[in-house]
C-alpha cells in the first residue's frame, strides 16, 4: 500500500477539490501518527474531500485534529479505515 505522510508537521496532508475523482490503496498519516504523540495540538484534518463525487477505496486515514473532513457532497467510501492515531 502506497502512503503519504506528513508526520510532526501540522498541515492537512491533501484535498481532493475536484469532481469525479479517486485514490484506492493508499495511507495518508499526518500530525499525530505513530511516534509522534502531538496528536492533541493539531490543528489541521488529515484529509479534506471538498469535491464532489469522489470515490476513496481501501483507504487508511490516520492523525490531524481529526482524520477525515467531508465538507462536499456525494463521496463514495469504500473500505475506509480511519483514527487519530494510527
Amino acid at each position: 500500500m502506497t502512503s503519504v505522510q506528513a508526520w510532526h508537521t501540522d498541515v492537512n496532508v491533501i484535498t481532493f477539490s475536484g469532481g469525479a475523482g479517486g485514490v484506492e490503496g493508499i495511507s495518508f498519516f499526518s500530525k499525530g501518527t505513530s511516534s509522534d504523540t502531538g496528536a492533541v495540538s493539531a490543528a489541521h484534518p488529515g484529509v479534506t474531500a471538498l469535491g464532489v463525487e469522489n470515490v476513496f477505496r481501501d483507504c487508511r486515514i490516520g492523525g490531524g485534529k481529526f482524520p477525515l473532513n467531508v465538507p462536499g457532497i456525494d463521496n463514495d467510501f469504500d473500505n475506509l479505515q480511519y483514527q487519530p492515531g494510527l
